[in-house]
């Protein structure tokens, strides 16, 4: 699903910008460059699969940052039925510095994505973890037979523990090149480790998976 955020003004100012590029423009001044004025509730127009819709946003630090971030669209991925999720690396939350850092120390991430139901977290399975270029990323040592990893990219969220933190999280497969930089990771973290020659072999690189911290629906 395609959802792509418009245009965010003051109430009675609600106005779609000119076409740009894709079509979509956006910007938080009412018609004739009124600005949207503190504590207003604030409008905005979406666009889903070409419909039109509106909504009404409260005014507060969540609302004035997510309006910093106009115009955006976002591919939407259906989460166990009753939700959708973007899995858009900038539109996750990301890891502070200091919890990056806690986790790329640590050696006890225990992953526990959802079951079938959804709801339900599924039995920790300790893995490997690494920190690489300000995300998180784990591997599966039985590759893409590895119980938790197939749980992960079904589900697409869970729930991880480590270095003294429960998290909330989104899953997503990761292929390509950057599995060299998260090998250099794995060889810096693990060295003198038995398992490291075959996780960082070919069976444990399919499954590789990026780990983005999420929060939980209201």
């Amino acid at each position: 699903m395609l959802f792509a955020f418009v245009v965010a003004v003051a109430p009675n100012q609600f106005a779609h910008g000119g076409d740009r590029g894709a079509g979509l423009s956006a910007s938080s001044m009412g018609p004739g460059g009124t600005s949207v004025q503190q504590g207003e509730p604030m409008k905005i127009s979406l666009k889903v699969n070409g419909k039109s819709l509106e909504a009404t946003l409260r005014q507060g630090e969540t609302t004035r940052d997510f309006v910093s971030l106009l115009p955006l669209t976002l591919t939407m991925h259906d989460l166990f039925g009753r939700e959708r999720i973007s899995q858009e690396e900038h539109r996750m939350a990301a890891w502070s510095k200091d919890e990056l850092q806690k986790m790329a120390e640590a050696d006890d991430l225990h992953i526990s994505p959802f079951r079938e139901d959804g709801a339900t977290y599924g039995t920790p399975t300790w893995i490997w973890s690494v920190a690489v270029d300000g995300g998180l990323y784990v591997g599966g040592y039985n590759g893409q037979n590895s119980r938790w990893y197939q749980a992960a990219v079904r589900q697409k969220a869970g729930r991880i523990r480590t270095a003294g933190m429960t998290k909330e999280v989104a899953f997503e497969a990761v292929d390509g090149r950057f599995n060299d930089q998260i090998d250099d990771a794995y060889r810096v973290k693990y060295r003198g480790s038995p398992y490291l020659a075959p996780m960082i072999g070919a069976r444990a690189r399919s499954a590789t998976v990026k780990v983005m911290k999420r929060e939980p629906a209201d």
